[in-house]
């Protein structure tokens, strides 16, 4: 009972955490865009496929290749209430709250109630998914649907042996589960080589005993049944809520994964101190480094523990194949990307997914130890275990409460931090310092110029609808609003900052004279 009360706590809080600060993160130098791609998606589903709009943005942006459904529902949404950027940000922090939820359920297969409440208050605990939930409308959606599907694959393998009813049910809800992570973000597709590895892992080990017994034919049908099914199911979910894999059904998957695994963007970004090409310079570490240093560090810690009990299992011949799919997905994840070497910017966001799996293989390790620790009547070692455990936690907690509202910039201590990493790695890479600088500035710009329609950066004025505000654009521009290293020209004197920790963020700065 206990677990569950406790769980119940964690809802409650998310909920009041959602209904209380979804209007503290403004807006991201990416929503604009995305919600601009949502509107014309949902006029493409309005009309019946007559308004082609969604197809009209430039070339150079691909956004008809990426996934879109979820664009479609805030679109949808902001129909039906008049407050548009904040209907935004609470759906935001709602399907957030449903990763949250589908990471306790998957916690739940694995280990039990206990497992369910560990795993929920580590994915709430990890300021980089929570943080972005209510300006990060593709990674943090897709992480609470590789979560969902996860959940399903568990939950199908629990009951792979009942009636063929359930099964088929089990094996539809797989299928709709990736579809809707592919038509998201197509990296959704490594699920698929990593139920391929789980179905080769079965043959290993059981090959011997199935053929002894003449069951080797009866299992492989089985398991051809469940692989026609899952496939069929996912790619008519991807067909269904991906207009341009509707136009395109029998290229545009691969054509979609061709351009999103190599985006042509030949930007820069801050790795180890250097300015890096994006898509050619990147060292294989990488990605495994981002998860280090973006991930508190207690995570860290028991994820490795986790992994040592699944080794040690695993020799014994004796481990719980369901744990051996939280391991896969980001053990194939990883590697893929450390071989590929597909373009990669903004740290580890475009693999944000794995974090939750991170965040699960903690969570074992957790309930086992204490399980073993009770079992074994050490009740010393059990209560200093529980209090190092919810200490541990204390450092994350501090740090996302210094950081509001730009948790998304968390760094473990292993760095030192925030302030520690943000001159070696990139930091605020979607300008949401500048939401708040934009708000200072519409606020208090008489003071600094008479114009009663001053000009800023165009770029500007398009991304945060400042001529709502009687603002205007121009190359050489009143004011001008700066991020990060980004310093205004020499012309410009600054007479506002965004900081956090004593880091300066953003400077708003007036044209002299």
């Amino acid at each position: 009972m206990l677990p569950l009360v406790a769980l119940g706590a964690v809802f409650a809080g998310l909920i009041g955490f959602v209904a209380t600060r979804a209007g503290d993160y403004g807006r991201t130098f990416d929503e604009p865009l995305q919600d601009a791609y949502g509107e014309s998606v949902f006029k493409w589903y309005r009309t019946g496929g007559a308004d082609l709009s969604f197809q009209d943005f430039p070339s150079y942006w691909y956004m008809p290749e990426h996934g879109v459904w979820w664009e479609t529902v805030i679109a949808a949404f902001q129909h039906a209430f008049d407050s548009h950027w904040y209907t935004r940000s609470v759906l935001g922090g709602v399907i957030m709250i449903l990763g949250v939820a589908a990471v306790a359920a998957c916690g739940a297969e694995l280990a039990g109630r206990w497992g369910a409440l560990v795993a929920a208050v580590g994915m709430a605990l990890y300021p980089r998914y929570t943080g972005a939930g209510f300006t990060n409308s593709k990674d943090v959606p897709l992480v609470a649907l590789m979560a969902f599907a996860a959940w399903a694959i568990l939950f199908a393998m629990r009951r792979w042996n009942g009636r063929l009813g359930w099964r088929l049910f089990d094996w539809v809800l797989v299928g709709v589960a990736i579809g809707l992570a592919t038509s998201l973000r197509i990296v959704a597709v490594i699920w698929f080589p990593v139920l391929g590895a789980v179905w080769l892992g079965w043959w290993v080990r059981n090959f011997r005993g199935a053929r002894a017994e003449r069951t080797w034919a009866a299992a492989l049908w089985r398991q051809a049944v469940a692989a026609v099914v899952v496939c069929v199911v996912a790619y008519g979910t991807m067909l269904a809520t991906w207009p341009y894999l509707f136009l395109n059904p029998v290229h545009g998957l691969f054509d979609a994964y061709q351009v999103m695994s190599h985006y042509d963007w030949q930007g820069t970004v801050l790795y180890l101190g250097e300015d890096l090409q994006a898509a050619t310079e990147l060292p294989w570490h990488y990605l495994p480094v981002w998860f280090v240093i973006g991930s508190p560090l207690p995570t860290i810690v028991l994820c490795g523990l986790g992994l040592g009990f699944i080794v040690a299992d695993l020799l014994r011949r004796r481990v719980d194949a369901r744990l051996l799919v939280v391991v896969a997905l980001p053990a194939i994840t990883i590697a893929t990307i450390v071989i590929t070497r597909p373009t990669m910017l903004n740290g580890f966001r475009h693999t944000l997914y794995v974090a939750a799996f991170l965040v699960l293989l903690a969570a074992y390790a957790v309930v086992r130890t204490m399980r073993a620790l009770h079992r074994h009547g050490r009740r010393a070692a059990f209560v200093a275990a529980a209090v190092v455990l919810v200490a541990s936690q204390a450092e994350v907690l501090v740090s996302a409460l210094r950081l509001h509202p730009y948790e998304y910039m968390y760094f473990s201590p292993v760095v030192g931090g925030y302030a520690g990493a943000h001159e070696d790695f990139e930091t605020d890479y979607w300008f949401a310092c500048q939401s708040p600088a934009l708000e200072w500035l519409i606020a208090h710009h008489k003071e600094y110029s008479a114009n009663p329609e001053p000009s800023v950066d165009a770029m500007q004025a398009a991304v945060w609808g400042l001529p709502e505000n009687n603002f205007t654009s121009s190359d050489t521009p009143d004011f001008v609003v700066k991020s990060g290293r980004d310093m205004p020209a020499p012309e410009y004197r600054v007479i506002h900052t965004e900081e956090i920790q004593g880091v300066t963020l953003c400077r708003v700065a007036v044209r002299n004279g």
